[in-house]
Parts: C-alpha cells; structure tokens; sequence
C-alpha cells in the first residue's frame, strides 16, 4: 500500500474549484513532476503509485482530480488499476467500492444472474 501523506496541498482544478488533499495531492504533484523530467519524481510515482497498492477510494479520487485538470495519462493509469482490482469481484463488492446503493434491487439482480449466469462465474470472494 502507498504510504499516506500527512501534507496538505490545495490544487485548483479546470473548473476554478480548490481541493484540499493530501495523498492525492502528493500522487498529482509527483506525477506532475516526472513528467517534466525530475528523476525522482519518476522513480517515486512508479514505486508507490503505479506499482503500489493505493486504496480503491484514493484511486478513484485520482481519477475524479485528475479528469478536472485533463491529465489524460494519469486519468488511463488508475483507470487501468480500478479496473484491474475490480477483475473477479461480485457486484456486492463493485456496488461497496463505488457506494452504489440503488440499482438494481434483489428481485432485479436475482434475474439478471439468471440471465446471465455465466457473469458470475469464477467471481473471488469478497474481501472486507
């Protein structure tokens, strides 16, 4: 897992809107940062972030950020890591992850496992 950083950092967005964050922040700036050709910034990125194990929440926070600031690259990088941790998950565990409390209901789920019965196979266990 990504170590957190205790720092606060204000980033304005595209839209004039601040964010107070912290490890989203430190994720932003340092990607940022390599970009531009710091070494460091570059090997820290890949170490914690892109290699490391940040949280579901931090990641989609990252995406949300950096879809404000058009950082089309880095939006693809955690994407692509959302989606790799989301591989073989239940429904009961992508609706956890992403707060989904609505849709569908259980008779409307029970039907579309009946439907689709082959979407649910070989989904690992939910891990809490």
């Amino acid at each position: 897992m990504a170590p957190k950083v205790n720092k606060k950092t204000t980033v304005k967005g595209s839209s004039g809107h601040d964010y107070e964050v912290s490890l989203v922040a430190d994720i932003i700036l340092t990607y940022l940062k390599a970009q531009n050709g710091d070494k460091e910034a570059k090997k820290k990125f890949e170490a914690e972030f892109v290699n490391g194990n940040p949280e579901m929440e931090v990641m989609i926070d990252v995406v949300l950020r950096a879809n404000d600031l058009v950082l089309k690259d880095l939006i693809d990088i955690f994407c692509e890591k959302i989606a790799d941790r989301m591989k073989s998950k239940s429904v009961a565990w992508v609706r956890k992850a992403f707060a989904i409390n609505q849709f569908p209901t259980a008779a409307e789920e029970a039907g579309i496992m009946k439907q689709y019965p082959w979407a649910f196979e070989g989904v690992d266990a939910d891990e809490d």
